[in-house]
Formats: C-alpha cells, sequence, structure tokens
C-alpha cells in the first residue's frame, strides 16, 4: 500500500492522518483539514517532520476551466485584480428535519467542528478564489447566521474580504436557499478583462474584455493551456465534471509520489498541481477568523493569520 485516504467526517481527520504519517504513509485527506486550527499547525509540522507527501481534497481545483482561469491570470492576461465575487448556494438544508446521515454530523459541532455551513462549503468558495487568483485574503467581515432554528452551527454566511493586492471581495456560503444545487460560482475582475466561472456549466469559460468580444473557452480544445489540457480527459463536446476532478487530484497526487519513489529530484508543476498542508491550514484559518469576527460586534475587520 502506498499511501492511505482518509475521507471521514471531520472529527475523524486528524488523529488517522498523524497516525498514517507517522507510519510512512502520504495521505489523502478531505476536507477541512481537521477540526481547529491549533489541530492544523500541528498537522502541517508533522508533515514537513516526516517529508511525506499529503493532499487535501479541495476538489473544484481538478476542473481544467479553473486551471485555465488560475493561468490566464497568473498571465496577467487581465491586468491587476480590482474585484472577486464568489457564491456557493445549496438548498438541501433549508428546511428543518433533514433526516441523512450527511446532514447529522454536519450541523454537530463536536463532528463538524466550530463551523457548519462556512466550514462546509465555503472553505471551498475561499480555496477557489486563492487558488484561481494567486492572492490571499488578509482580513475578513463575516455574517454567519443560523437561519433554522434549533440548529448549533451556522447555515448561512456572508463575508466581504480584502487581499494582499490591496482590492477586494465578496463571498457567499448558503444551504438554506430553496431550490439551489450546487452551482459554485466565481467572478474575478481585473483592469483588462474578467473571468467567470460556474460549477453548473464547468466545461466553460468566460472571458470578457474591454474592448473586444466575450470569449468563450471549451474544455478539450487545443487553445487551452497546458495545465489545462493536462487535466482534461476526454474528447470536447463530451461532459467532464466531479468525478474527474476529483480524479485529477489524485491523479497528480500519485503521479508525484512516482517520481518520488523514482528518484526524481523536481516534479513538473503540472504534477505537483494540487491542494496541499498549506492550503489546509489556510482554510482553518479563515474558518476560525470568520467566527471570530462574525461573534465580535465590536470589530469590523479581523485579520486572518496562519
Amino acid at each position: 500500500m502506498d499511501f492511505v485516504a482518509i475521507v471521514t467526517p471531520n472529527h475523524v481527520h486528524y488523529e488517522p492522518t498523524i497516525l498514517a504519517l507517522r507510519a510512512g504513509f502520504d495521505v489523502v485527506l478531505d476536507k477541512p483539514m481537521c477540526l481547529s486550527l491549533q489541530e492544523a499547525r500541528e498537522l502541517s509540522k508533522i508533515v514537513h517532520e516526516t517529508g511525506r507527501i499529503f493532499c487535501l481534497t479541495h476538489t473544484y481545483t481538478g476542473y481544467p476551466m479553473v486551471k485555465q482561469a488560475r493561468q490566464m491570470i497568473a498571465r496577467n492576461d487581465l491586468g491587476s485584480i480590482r474585484k472577486v465575487y464568489v457564491e456557493y448556494p445549496q438548498g438541501w438544508l433549508s428546511y428543518p428535519d433533514v433526516n441523512s446521515k450527511q446532514a447529522q454530523w454536519r450541523l454537530d459541532p463536536k463532528r463538524s467542528g466550530p463551523a457548519g455551513c462556512l466550514g462546509d462549503i465555503g472553505v471551498h468558495a475561499f480555496n477557489l478564489v486563492e487558488y484561481i487568483t494567486g492572492l490571499q485574503v488578509t482580513h475578513v467581515c463575516a455574517d454567519l447566521r443560523t437561519v433554522i432554528p434549533g440548529r448549533q452551527l451556522d447555515d448561512d454566511a456572508s463575508v466581504l474580504l480584502r487581499f494582499n493586492n490591496g482590492t477586494n471581495g465578496v463571498l457567499m456560503a448558503s444551504q438554506i436557499c430553496t431550490g439551489e444545487e450546487n452551482n459554485l460560482k466565481i467572478r474575478v475582475y481585473g483592469e483588462q478583462g474578467s473571468i467567470q466561472w460556474q460549477h453548473s456549466d464547468c466545461n466553460t469559460l468566460e472571458v470578457r474584455w474591454f474592448d473586444s468580444p466575450t470569449e468563450i473557452y471549451r474544455t478539450g480544445t487545443q487553445y487551452l493551456s497546458q495545465s489545462a489540457m493536462h487535466n482534461t480527459r476526454i474528447p470536447a463536446g463530451h461532459p467532464e465534471g466531479y468525478i474527474e476532478a476529483f480524479a485529477n487530484i489524485y491523479r497528480n497526487f500519485a503521479r508525484t509520489i512516482r517520481a518520488k519513489m523514482n528518484g526524481e529530484k523536481n516534479p513538473s508543476e503540472q504534477l505537483e498541481d494540487f491542494p496541499g498542508v498549506k492550503e489546509g491550514v489556510r482554510g482553518m484559518a479563515f474558518i476560525e477568523t470568520c467566527v471570530a469576527n462574525s461573534k465580535n460586534e465590536k470589530e469590523k475587520w479581523t485579520e486572518l493569520k496562519e
């Protein structure tokens, strides 16, 4: 056995991961990394001490059109980033009596951690913003709400963001948006152009320019970036989505392990393109900072510290 995959509820992330790392296994772990920032910091320390390879399954970073958007922004195609909007609406928790195992542990602070909706899907939106833009969130102003009476954790979150380049953004995550399914959507506005990607049409990237017609990029075509093509599996026009995005993350992780086994000191950028321990620590920092800020009526902005 070459690695361990841990796909349990949040409260069963930390200890199994440490045991696997110390036993000499590389690890794939579901997000968020653990129950607290302190646990995340300790886990990060152990990853570095053991030298094992660690992967965190932020699934949406595995989509070809997300890779394309990231590459275009990294090339400065859009110019300096001015504004970012990311939204993640779901409706499956929009009524009180949701009788499923998935809902039960997600709404239990002992098993889910300090946040509900924010820790479940808001952290995905946060990760996607930082991955695509290459920017880092430095401060948050959060409003976490529990809309359905009786719940112990938030089921709706609105967060204002400040970034390390001076720009700002808006993050919305909600699981009480009646009728919504799972349409994670991001818009990034630069001084020369903008991009839009959404999960419900995940094989399309829309690029808009100040003085040129709108461009539509499609998965499987030959004009895409090297990173997007590396993570494309089937010909253009064939649906490619959630399972393939997961597979891309696992594939890149597994090939990085193989490269290490073969003594390759510098694996390609495409192979090492998967979320890791750094993203895990930042995700937990985001969750805890938002929770603290939302409870603090005297402080508008709270600095995000890893």
